[in-house]
């Protein structure tokens, strides 16, 4: 069967001459677009297939992208330290913009007065007749007589109590002022009365208080007559009683009256007298019987802590009077005050 498809060469029915194209020795399908076009034949329409459905797609969430953050370059950068500067400066003006332009709602408050100045305190020094009273101030007790206190300007109420004997007064303190406040506190009368025979009956203004030896309180003072024994050997004494004081009285009956004397002791405060290291009497007795002849007594204030030694000699009959020395500290003790010093 011969070829029907035309072939394509040098010659062919193009009406080419050879030296015009080259020669080609492939075959053409008759079925393919450059056969139909070279032939002159229509192409073939163009072949629509059906295409697969398409499915919808989930929507792509929008990307944000993220923000620009500006970078500073060297050229940019400020000195440092500027940075806190500049914001030291912005909130200056700021605070200036509040309080010049823009005044304050709230009215202002009003100023109180400056508080006075605090008191100065002042001191007190309190003395007592006798001493080792003890001290009150507004019923706190400070301790005992004599003392100095300090205490806040202004008006207190000073107490002394001693024994059973109480006192009480008005006490106003200074700002940087010393007060002092010499006070005599009366304390129960003390009477002491001992014989060298014990067993005397004692009667003190004609009323019978008991035998020696005896001490008696709370006698009013002031002079008491005092009667030592009966009958005719009965001794009276007067003696006189000082507010708070004491009084010791020492009677002898043995020694005859040919065979004694007496002593008047002076002193500037109150002794007693020992022989022996018995009690015979004391300096406030106006006189105390010793036997005659030369005597050796000690005399002594155990509250006041003084002692001393007297060796004296009496004579029968006769009333020998002694001046006791003593220290001036010592007597300004007794008597509430305070103490010299020595320059």
């Amino acid at each position: 069967m011969p070829n029907s498809r035309p072939a394509v060469g040098q010659g062919a029915a193009s009406g080419k001459s050879p030296g015009e194209e080259p020669f080609v020795s492939e075959f053409l399908s008759e079925s393919s677009d450059e056969f139909r076009r070279r032939t002159g034949q229509p192409a073939d329409p163009p072949i629509v297939r059906d295409r697969p459905p398409v499915r919808p797609t989930a929507p792509v969430a929008a990307h944000t992208p993220p923000p620009l953050v500006p970078r500073r370059t060297p050229s940019q950068r400020l000195p440092e330290g500027w940075g806190r500067l500049l914001i030291a400066g912005g909130i200056g003006a700021g605070l200036a913009l509040l309080l010049l332009g823009f005044p304050s709602a709230t009215p202002e408050e009003p100023v109180a007065p400056a508080a006075p100045a605090a008191a100065v305190d002042g001191t007190v020094r309190i003395v007592t007749r006798p001493s080792g009273a003890e001290v009150f101030i507004n019923g706190a007790k400070q301790g005992e007589s004599p003392l100095s206190v300090t205490l806040p300007a202004g008006a207190y109420r000073l107490e002394l109590r001693r024994d059973e004997a109480v006192r009480q007064l008005p006490l106003v303190v200074e700002s940087g002022q010393v007060v002092s406040e010499f006070v005599d506190i009366p304390g129960p009368t003390v009477l002491g009365v001992a014989t060298d025979e014990g067993g005397l009956g004692v009667a003190v203004d004609g009323v019978y208080r008991g035998m020696t030896p005896l001490r008696l309180t709370g006698l009013e003072p002031g002079e008491h007559r005092v009667v030592i024994g009966t009958g005719p050997a009965a001794v009276v004494r007067t003696v006189r009683l000082e507010p708070g004081g004491s009084v010791d009285l020492f009677v002898t009956t043995r020694t005859q009256v040919t065979d004694a004397g007496w002593l008047t002791i002076r002193a500037p405060i109150a002794l007693r007298l020992y022989e022996g290291g018995q009690l015979i009497g004391t300096s406030e007795s106006p006189r105390v019987m010793v036997a005659a002849g030369r005597r050796s007594l000690v005399l002594s204030n155990e509250e006041l802590g003084f002692r001393t030694t007297l060796s004296v000699e009496v004579p029968a009959g006769i009333t020998v009077p002694v001046t006791i020395p003593v220290p001036d500290a010592i007597v300004a003790r007794a008597a509430g005050t305070p103490s010299p010093t020595a320059p």
